[in-house]
């Protein structure tokens, strides 16, 4: 169970700070327990979560020691680029929504690598690997900007120089 201000990822949210505990059932709520969350980066929104619903996806972030060797692990692994575009699509939304950092690591190198690629030859990314990218590297950088205490405009750029330090996308 997570406590008042520890900070969290939200599913396909991003970061968010735990700023209540709130007794659903008084509120009139189906559940017991809900988590008050906060997104860090959009401090408009405010969302209730059930506590301990295992469909609820919703992780403590990693500390820096942790990021920085799950990034070196990652690195090391190969990327596998599927070229049917609908089971690429399948697939990729399934590891964006399995709320694992490694497979959001993943997802940002895979399509990263692919789109320089794509660059290169005067070409793009088809629409919803675009969309997956954007979806990830929000999640990602969010989650480098608190635990290593860095802007997030900085984030991107310590990223890609890991990324680009191995080689490009293999095909499947």
């Amino acid at each position: 169970m997570f406590v008042n201000n520890d900070y969290v990822v939200y599913g396909k949210t991003g970061v968010c700070q735990v700023t209540n505990i709130i007794d659903g059932k008084s509120m009139g709520l189906p559940e017991d327990k809900y988590y008050e969350l906060h997104p860090v980066f959009d401090s408009k929104e405010k969302i209730m979560a059930p506590v301990g619903n295992p469909k609820v996806l919703i992780r403590k972030i990693h500390k820096k020691e942790q990021i920085l060797s799950s990034i070196d692990e990652a690195m090391e692994q190969d990327t596998v680029w599927i070229d049917d575009n609908k089971l690429r699509k399948q697939k990729f939304q399934e590891l964006l929504g399995s709320g694992s950092f490694k497979d959001c690591i993943a997802l940002v190198k895979t399509l990263y690598l692919k789109n320089e690629e794509k660059k290169k030859n005067g070409r793009k990314l088809h629409m919803n690997d675009e969309i997956i990218m954007r979806k990830s590297m929000k999640i990602l950088f969010e989650e480098f900007s608190v635990s290593l205490g860095v802007p997030i405009r900085d984030v991107q750029n310590f990223i890609i120089n890991k990324i680009t330090q191995n080689t490009a996308v293999k095909h499947a």
